[in-house]
């Protein structure tokens, strides 16, 4: 096999846990002009089910179709740029193509036996255990993917003998330009293998390594590849080092290349543990654990380096990782997160099951050059406020076909998830948790940073067709545009399994220290003729997942906070299944679903529902629609019949969708306290509402009618929204600012290097630097945008008691002495 040869940077690597300001400054002359970047050359890569997941959690009767394990539906698609590799798990087949390119490549196995048969290698399917699920997802998201089959058949060539079983697993890992394949095989007493043999299949390469016989071992087939733009996919022994010129020196971390993550990786030292503090006091509130480390390039070209962090014993719950300059200035540079903590009691341990967490991204990094920069790790608040994280969180150990999306307030309490493929009881949205609320365990003392109950279950874009069929959809890709500590934003695009409307859900969190509240826009559009019976664009408490249990609606149009509800009660007939529905009017029209809460299990249901519609348009068969509807049904967690919810959805009269059509809506979701007595944040506001009469209604409508945050920029004009989005013009110029709840975030996009400006805010009729008024804005969030290269920067500042009240910002250029 002829070798192909990578250059690889150079890397230095200094780790510390504290970095204080003279360190900070003794490097920053290191810096060169040419700064590096995060490689957009084909950012983001996604991985999704091309038929959707093969095995869906279903129970209801109108469901029995989907039951099962569906072999159409194993097909995977990697897609980065213009390459795209497809797998098919069932033939453990791989075919590699390219938009520029007709041709399509493919990789197979095949396993000789010292009597010289031949086997193919398939995947044993479906699976015996839903436990160990035999396509895993272990790391996934817009820079690393790593994915594990396990368990194999032997099929025989021509069918001449029986199928063996045989124990194994092949790990795939993919960059988006690079990737390793490695497959082990067991030993097995009914067959004695010989070599594993690679088989590629377009007669333009031949792969020719194999691995050869050793008795009582497993039998290891490594191979890595190279997708070169333009070119042909290049193949090269894994077990060969990359060339370098690599130095290291690390007080507290260590460095190594690993060849099959194809990743320079850094094992974060273990996090001191100071045993007299306790978890929720300021100190360890606030902590933040920082490694120095320096890239450099000693060629005279640009190099690619792939950078992986391996963390240490940390809370894994919720936390966000920076990369800062020498000048402790954040980057802005997407990181991976990927973690589990999954392990299932009284069942056999599995690979990669377990408490890790590793962190991943891919640098362009310019020739002959230097640069220092921090890793550094916000556990819990960001400066005083709950921090908002989001990761993917991986299921090993756990189950299923699939993986979630975790995001979490601090981190002490998942806060809402959410799972790309509906793989988990066909829900998109997975469990939500109140935040500072009395824990679900009763014997625990209650200090309001306790792992919450479960109030979750939704879902989006829910149709059904004409007959009342449920439409499936597929290809979920996931994109991860922010991690926070500010705000989080992960958006997720499907297509219906009959190619006839597209789904884009894009789900948002900000850092809030007294309300769980997120944000899901939705953008639903027909590209075929669709007939439907049902549609709900988003839906609180789904069909087979409501964790909360209510009995009835309330509802109301967001007016003013003195506004009387009505009610919406569901109706189900033995053989249909029907909703109550009514127009959903108002400036901020808003649901409630009362809880009904049972004292016996403080586990689930404990907390309050609402969402309140924040934006609507809709255009249907050529016209306008004035409003939303609002629809419940009496459908729930396992077909429970006295639970209801509450669904967005269009006038029932509709049942005819046309290409064109489309529908957009932004909902904001509220999970609220159980009641007065279990709330225990400090915001004076929260509590003297919720415990006044019909408390959590009344917070309900305070938070539809107030907020709204109004921003008029300097030419006049205004901007209202509860997530007000403004330019760079806009920001330089500086604009006013009042309104809101909590702790509001407002973005501003297409800002040049988050080196080159700063905040302020006007106090006296003079500027000075944002958070002189409140401490816990003194810093923003940065996003590097990749189809652009450009930032997003991100504010969260403070609602005031008057939400009239005004305040002037604006963006400052640095000098160049600051840059």
């Amino acid at each position: 096999m002829k070798l192909l040869s990578i250059p690889f940077l150079c890397l230095v690597l200094i780790s510390c846990i504290n970095i204080n300001s003279s360190q900070i400054s003794a490097h920053k002359q290191q810096v060169l002009a040419d700064p590096i970047t995060p490689d957009n050359s084909a950012y983001p890569a996604s991985l999704m089910w091309k038929n959707g997941v093969p095995y869906l959690n279903v129970s209801r009767p109108e469901d029995n179709y989907l039951k099962g394990f569906n072999k159409e539906k194993t097909k995977l698609i990697w897609q980065a740029g213009k390459n795209q590799i497809e797998v098919n798990p069932v033939d453990m087949q791989f075919y590699f193509s390219n938009a520029d390119k007709k041709q399509t490549s493919s990789l197979s196995f095949n396993v000789l036996t010292t009597t010289g048969d031949k086997y193919a290698l398939k995947l044993q399917l479906p699976p015996k255990l839903n436990h160990a699920f035999p396509v895993r997802f272990i790391e996934t998201g817009n820079w690393f993917q790593y994915v594990s089959f396990h368990e194999f058949s032997l099929v025989p060539e021509n069918n001449a003998y029986p199928t063996i079983k045989i124990g194994g697993h092949l790990d795939w890992k993919a960059w988006h330009n690079t990737g390793a394949i490695s497959l082990t095989l067991k030993p097995s007493k009914k067959i004695e293998i010989h070599a594993i043999k690679p088989v590629w299949h377009n007669n333009t390469q031949d792969v020719e390594n194999k691995v050869e016989h050793e008795k009582q071992q497993n039998f290891t087939l490594a191979l890595a590849y190279k997708l070169p733009e333009n070119q042909d996919i290049q193949w090269f022994n894994l077990a060969e080092n990359p060339v370098n010129n690599v130095k290291v020196e690390s007080k507290n971390s260590s460095v190594s290349f690993e060849a099959v993550n194809n990743a320079w990786e850094i094992t974060l030292p273990k996090i001191e543990r100071k045993k007299y503090l306790s978890r929720t006091s300021p100190e360890a509130l606030n902590q933040r654990t920082t490694n120095r480390f320096s890239l450099s390039n000693d060629s005279a070209v640009d190099q690619i380096v792939n950078l992986r962090f391996i963390h240490s014993n940390h809370a894994k719950i919720g936390f966000v990782p920076i990369i800062r300059d020498n000048n402790g200035i954040q980057t802005g540079w997407p990181i991976q997160v990927s973690k589990n903590w999954h392990t299932r009691d009284g069942l056999p341990r599995i690979e990669n099951d377990g408490a890790w967490v590793h962190t991943s991204i891919s640098l362009k990094v310019p020739a002959n050059s230097r640069h220092d920069y921090t890793y550094e790790i916000v556990h819990a608040n960001f400066n005083g406020v709950p921090a908002a994280s989001v990761a993917q969180l991986s299921l090993v150990g756990w189950g299923g076909n699939g993986f979630w999306l975790q995001a979490a307030l601090g981190n002490w309490s998942e806060h809402f998830c959410f799972q790309p493929g509906r793989a988990l009881r066909r829900s998109m949205i997975t469990d939500i948790r109140p935040l500072f609320q009395k824990g679900m365990n009763p014997n625990k003392s209650d200090d309001a940073y306790s792992w919450t109950s479960n109030v979750g279950g939704g879902d989006t874009g829910l149709l059904h067709d004409e007959s009342g069929r449920y439409i499936q959809w597929k290809q979920a890709k996931t994109e991860f545009h922010s991690l926070g500590p500010i705000l989080t934003e992960v958006s997720v695009s499907e297509i219906t399994s009959d190619d006839s409307a597209t789904l884009q859900s894009t789900f948002m969190m900000p850092r809030s220290d007294d309300l769980n509240r997120n944000y899901i826009k939705l953008e639903f559009k027909v590209l075929k003729p669709l007939a439907i019976s049902r549609l709900a664009l988003f839906q609180f408490g789904g069909d087979y997942y409501a964790s909360g249990k209510s009995l009835s609606v309330k509802y109301g149009q967001g007016n003013t906070i003195t506004e009387k509800p009505k009610s919406l009660r569901a109706l189900q007939s033995s053989k249909n299944i029907k909703s109550a529905s009514a127009p959903w009017l108002g400036n901020a029209p808003w649901a409630l679903l009362p809880a009904e809460l049972n004292p016996n299990d403080l586990r689930i249901g404990h907390g309050n529902r609402a969402a309140i519609l924040r934006d609507f348009s809709a255009s249907i068969n050529g016209e306008k629609l004035n409003n939303a509807w609002l629809h419940s049904y009496k459908l729930g967690d396992n077909n429970q019949a006295d639970n209801v919810n509450i669904e967005l959805g269009i006038d029932p009269k509709i049942v005819k969708l046309m290409p064109g059509d489309s529908i957009n809506a932004t909902i904001e979701l509220l999970t609220l306290p159980a009641r007065a007595d279990y709330y225990l944040g400090n915001d004076s506001t929260i509590n003297r509402i919720i415990n006044a009469d019909n408390g959590i209604q009344a917070l309900t409508i305070n938070e539809a009618v107030n907020n709204q945050v109004v921003i008029t920029k300097a030419d006049g004009s205004k901007v209202v929204s509860t997530l007000p989005e403004l330019t760079y013009a806009d920001a330089i110029q500086g604009f006013t600012v009042s309104g809101g709840q909590g702790w509001y975030p407002i973005k501003i996009t297409g800002l040049p290097q988050p080196t080159s400006v700063y905040w302020v805010e006007e106090i006296n009729e003079r500027y000075v630097p944002l958070g002189t008024s409140f401490n816990e804005e003194v810093e923003g969030q940065w996003n590097w945008q990749a189809d652009t290269n450009t930032w997003n920067s991100i504010l969260s500042l403070r609602s005031l008691a008057n939400n009239k009240t005004l305040r002037r910002l604006k963006l400052m250029p640095r000098s160049a002495t600051e840059q």
